[in-house]
This record gives structure tokens, C-alpha cells and sequence, in this order.
């Protein structure tokens, strides 16, 4: 601290800076579940919790809503716009929306799991057999330990090609 004072000034600013964007994710993530829940669009946070705080680039839904269902309640009640969908997005069943005011981009799988939108039977199970877990004082269903770690695997092992040490 006493030597390198400019250093210790940059990380508790850079720190303040990542905790407010994590608080107001959080914030947004809630809002976001509650609006679809409430809609009929059964949610559960998937990947974003599951190393909190740490929330990656993006925050990830599940829902067995229909896609129709799940685009109208983004873009008419939370004023959410629809992202283009790549080859990839498509196989997958999954939709990314960009909600005005939140930095990152809300990507939601719909009914199915999995690169190609091959894990059906799984996919049900998240919302079947969903716990809660507590974040800066809002509830958030996510998947069970089980579901937890078959959905990280799908993603380490056909998306990034490798575990984290955070992962075991």
C-alpha cells in the first residue's frame, strides 16, 4: 500500500466498478426471471450463478416457454431487442436479447439444451427438479447440483474444449 499507492488506488477502482456491474446485472437478471415467470415462461438461471460473483459476458436463461412466447414477453415487456441468430444459435434453440440498460446480453435457451438443441429430456429435468440460491437478497431458480454439472460439462466440452480448476 505505502509503496505502491496509484496501484492499490487503480484496483479498489476497478473493483467498485465490477461489483456495480455485477450488482446491477443481478438486478436486471431478477426483473428478467420474474417477468417471464410471471408471463408463463417456468425460468431458471443457468451457468450465471454457478460461480457468482463471477457472471461471465452474458446471463443465461432456460425455459420451457414456447419461443414465440418467450420473444414477445422480451421485447414487449421489457423493451427487450432481439439479437441476430447465427447457424449455431438455430441447432441450438436459443435466442439473445439485448435489454436497454443492461451491459450484457440475455441468452435464453428455449425446451432444449446442448449445442445442437440435442438434451430434450435433460432440459425438462431443470425446471423439474430447479433449488433456489440467494443472490444480494433476490431468490433465483437454478438447476439442481446434478443438472448443474451436466450443463457445464455440455458447455466445457463442445463449446470452450476444456474444464476450469473452478469447475471441479
Amino acid at each position: 500500500e505505502r509503496q505502491r499507492p496509484e496501484l492499490k488506488q487503480w484496483c479498489e477502482t476497478t473493483l467498485a466498478l465490477e461489483n456495480g456491474r455485477i450488482a446491477k446485472a443481478i438486478e436486471w437478471l431478477h426483473s428478467i426471471v420474474q417477468t417471464l415467470q410471471s408471463s408463463g415462461c417456468p425460468t431458471s438461471v443457468i451457468k450465471s450463478l454457478d460461480h457468482c460473483p463471477d457472471l461471465g459476458s452474458d446471463l443465461d436463461l432456460f425455459t420451457s416457454g414456447s419461443p414465440e412466447h418467450v420473444v414477445r414477453v422480451m421485447s414487449e415487456k421489457l423493451q427487450a431487442n432481439l439479437e441476430p441468430r447465427s447457424w449455431g444459435d438455430r441447432l441450438a434453440n436459443k435466442w439473445n436479447f439485448q435489454v436497454p440498460g443492461l451491459q450484457e446480453l440475455v441468452e435464453i435457451h428455449v425446451r432444449y439444451l446442448g449445442q445442437t438443441g440435442e438434451q430434450k429430456l435433460m432440459a425438462a429435468r431443470v425446471l423439474d427438479r430447479s433449488v433456489t440460491k440467494t443472490v444480494n437478497d433476490h431468490t433465483f431458480p437454478v438447476p439442481a447440483p446434478e443438472e448443474r454439472i451436466l450443463i457445464s460439462t455440455l458447455q466445457r466440452m463442445y463449446r470452450h474444449f476444456y474444464f476450469r480448476l473452478c469447475d471441479m
